[in-house]
């Protein structure tokens, strides 16, 4: 299994509707300045892969965990994957 974009089973986030992920789903992503990697401690690295929990089933959907700005993002970085 490539563990670059895949950890346990876990899918790469894909972008869909609002609702499209409920509260507690995990989705791996890559960091890229996004409020979640950056609000996380330690703080992800720019580059590498992280598997994220939704927190907002009306707003994970559309919000790419690794690339969003939101001050308050729908989701948080659970751990890393490499």
């Amino acid at each position: 299994m490539d563990r670059r974009n895949f950890i346990a089973g876990t899918a790469a986030f894909a972008a869909g509707s609002g609702d499209k992920y409920m509260v507690g789903a995990k989705v791996t992503a890559v960091c890229s300045g996004g409020t979640p990697c950056t609000q996380a401690s330690p703080a992800g690295a720019s580059g590498k892969t992280y598997e994220f929990s939704c927190l907002d089933r009306y707003n994970c959907g559309t919000q790419d965990p690794g690339k969003t700005n939101w001050s308050t993002p729908p989701w948080q970085l659970s751990q890393a994957c490499e």
